[in-house]
């Protein structure tokens, strides 16, 4: 009989959670955020999400303009520190996302690099010890070539 690990718990779980960004597949991410509005995300957009619903219905909404992300992947293996029953995993990832121009067509942006944290806590929002996400930041890479020290 094999046992999970924490750490291949989470993993499967953000895994999960970036499967489910392919195509918004809003009816699948419940699942990897605690439940009710306890799960907190600063977006790539720059809006504020609580919970799972509030994920859902940015993802319709985008939808229905066209948006689409078609592809997330990691650039390496994030970073996963456990401790007790909070965990945070950190990595930098690429993103494929269809969006619209200003000239209302749409167009697949190519790889766009962004930053992601991951909050987890082994407990659902009910109670159970189940890893799940309780808070997210997304936000942009900075470009190639861009200053990292200010001066070089």
């Amino acid at each position: 009989m094999s046992t999970v690990t924490d750490a291949e718990a989470i993993q499967a779980v953000h895994d999960g959670w970036f499967a489910a960004n392919v195509n918004l597949q809003g009816d699948s991410i419940a699942e990897f955020f605690a439940e009710g509005d306890n799960y907190h995300q600063f977006n790539l957009n720059g809006f504020t999400y609580r919970g799972a619903t509030d994920k859902v219905k940015l993802w319709e909404g985008l939808k229905r303009v066209g948006v689409n992300i078609t592809e997330i992947k990691d650039v390496d293996a994030p970073e996963l520190h456990i401790v007790g029953d909070v965990a945070w995993l950190a990595g930098d990832a690429t993103a494929r996302l269809m969006m619209p121009t200003p000239s209302g067509t749409l167009e697949e942006s190519g790889d766009t690099p962004v930053r992601y944290t991951e909050i987890y806590r082994k407990d659902d929002g009910a109670g159970n010890e189940v890893w799940t996400i309780w808070h997210m930041h997304v936000s942009a890479a900075a470009p190639d070539g861009a200053l990292k020290y200010g001066d070089q």
